[in-house]
This record gives structure tokens, sequence and C-alpha cells, in this order.
């Protein structure tokens, strides 16, 4: 096993993408956008490299339906969708959809960051910022591995951007949320205006 690619996720409090870096290609080029698919609408997917970061707790008549995050990774079954039409039930259902899930992973005292509390004002069905995290990092990877069947994701090199106001603690629940979506053992975390330096 050895890492072909690099790769650096923007795990954003509003929006969301991957880029990645060939170690193998004969130029090195810029960091490559990584379109993410996601369902538009109940009817029809798309890839966009921005990925929404809203999560829509499905009801229970769309999980009947079987709306999943795409056809081509349908063995990823989830109880949620992620994405645009996360984003756009936000208006509709907002009982149902978690946005800001990274801001709550910084905020407050540790049971308050790991509790099952989004969405927030829910009765039921609720999600840890962690839980939601790790929702968002789960897709990310299971796109690259349908992209890229013969490069798991596993088996890369892979760095997360962390706002500089993180604390050690939101730090840490980071990599626990990567843990949970089976992310490689070893991740990276980089302070977004450090990685911003690199950029320049």
């Amino acid at each position: 096993m050895s890492e072909r690619f690099v790769i650096g996720i923007d795990l954003g409090t509003t929006n969301s993408s991957l880029a990645y870096i060939d170690l193998e290609a004969e130029e090195r080029s810029s960091p490559i956008l990584l379109p993410l698919t996601q369902w538009e609408n109940e009817e029809q997917s798309i890839d966009d490299v921005r990925l929404p970061s809203f999560l829509w707790l499905l009801p229970k008549n769309a999980l009947k339906k079987g709306l999943w995050p795409h056809p081509s990774f349908a063995e990823y079954k989830t109880p949620f969708v992620i994405g645009r039409l996360a984003r756009d039930k936000a208006l509709s259902q907002p009982l149902q959809v978690v946005h800001s899930a990274k801001s709550w992973l910084s905020t407050g005292t540790v049971t308050h960051r790991v509790s099952k509390i989004l969405p927030w004002g829910a009765l039921d069905d609720r999600l840890s910022p962690v839980d939601v995290q790790a929702a968002f990092l789960n897709h990310i990877k299971h796109v690259w591995d349908v992209q890229f069947p013969a490069h798991p994701f596993k088996e890369q090199r892979v760095i997360i951007t962390v706002p500089a106001s993180f604390d050690e603690l939101a730090q840490r629940l980071t990599l626990e949320a990567a843990k949970l979506a089976d992310f490689p053992a070893r991740i990276e975390l980089l302070e977004e205006p450090l990685a911003a330096y690199y950029d320049w």
C-alpha cells in the first residue's frame, strides 16, 4: 500500500470541499477540486465542487422511497441526505435539518459538544455535532471511492483544515469524527490561516 494522492478537505460551516494532488503525475499541478455527488432535488443528482454543509434527517416516507445519496453507491444507505437538497429542505423542514454543525463542535462544554442536540429544537431523531461532522466526512469519502476505485481513500494522505479558533477539544472531536467516518488512521489537521499561507 502506498499513498498516490494527497487529499485536502475543507470541512466548512457553510460548504465543504475536497481538493487533491496526484503525487505520481508527470508534472506537479495545482490542487484539483473533486466534484462531490449530491441530490439537487428528490429526482435528480448533481456533481458540484461545493457540498453545502447541511444534513436533512429523512422523514419516514422518504426512507420508504429509498432516497439515498446517489445510485452509484446505493449500499451507503443512511437515514439522512447531505448537500443541496438538505439546504433547500431547511426552509420547509427546519426541525429536520442540521446546519452550522462545525460551530456547535467548538462551543460550550464537553457534554454540550458531544450530546445529541441537533437539529436544535427537534424533539426526536437528533445527532451530536460529532455525528454530523462524521456524516459529512463519510459522504466525501464515499464520493472519492466511487471516483477512484483503484486508489481507496483510506490509503491516501488526508489533511483536514480547521479554524484557528478551534481549541484542543474541537480539534480532538474533529479527529473523532474522522475516525467514525473510517478515515485513515493518521489524519493531519491544518489551521486555515496556515493553509491560506501555503496556498499563497
